[in-house]
């Protein structure tokens, strides 16, 4: 019975994402790669979805338009979450301030050649691994909400995830900068 209640209350919230698409067939399919990442069990990217949700394989492409279309907007959709966010859930707070939690990971990559892949230096001090490697640097940030005023009740909400450097640093490999010199 509970996770009936979970997928009414995804639900709720996939809604008050609506307006912010400029077409409603994007909203449904922004709508089907939520639910689709929340329901997979492998980490294979859109395939999973697909997957998850039993969809036949004419909807790979379809689904994978998504996220290259201009029918939504990152900045307008983070906003709508952020909204939402503060909205439904009640912050906690210390000596007057929200609390936030910030945290990286690094996420090594096969190829040199990918968008906003970059040498990256490890932090690692074991010798087994190398001193550097090739992928991605993300950030997160997520604020600290409180059911009752227990500090075993506190939960992290997600607001948001971006890659780090990415682009901007490989340009700086253009121009002649040493790969040592960047750093996230």
């Amino acid at each position: 019975m509970t996770h009936i209640l979970v997928w009414d209350f995804i639900s709720e919230i996939l809604m008050l994402f609506s307006g912010s698409f400029a077409r409603n067939a994007t909203f449904i399919w922004f709508s089907v790669a939520v639910i689709g990442m929340a329901s997979r069990r492998d980490r294979l990217g859109v395939t999973s979805c697909i997957r998850s949700l039993g969809l036949c394989g004419d909807n790979y492409p379809k689904l994978l338009h998504l996220f290259r279309s201009s029918g939504w907007n990152l900045q307008e959709l983070w906003k709508k979450w952020i909204s939402i966010v503060t909205a439904k859930a009640p912050f906690y707070e210390c000596n007057g301030h929200y609390v936030a939690l910030m945290d990286g990971c690094k996420g090594s990559k096969e190829g040199f050649y990918m968008a906003g892949v970059q040498k990256i230096k490890q932090d690692s001090e074991s010798q087994s691994k190398a001193e550097y490697i090739f992928g991605n640097f993300f950030g997160a940030l997520a604020l600290v909400a409180s059911r009752g005023n227990s500090l075993s009740n506190l939960v992290a909400i997600p607001v948001m995830m971006t890659l780090q450097l990415g682009i901007a640093g490989m340009l700086k490999w253009l121009n002649d900068t040493p790969a040592d010199d960047i750093q996230p």
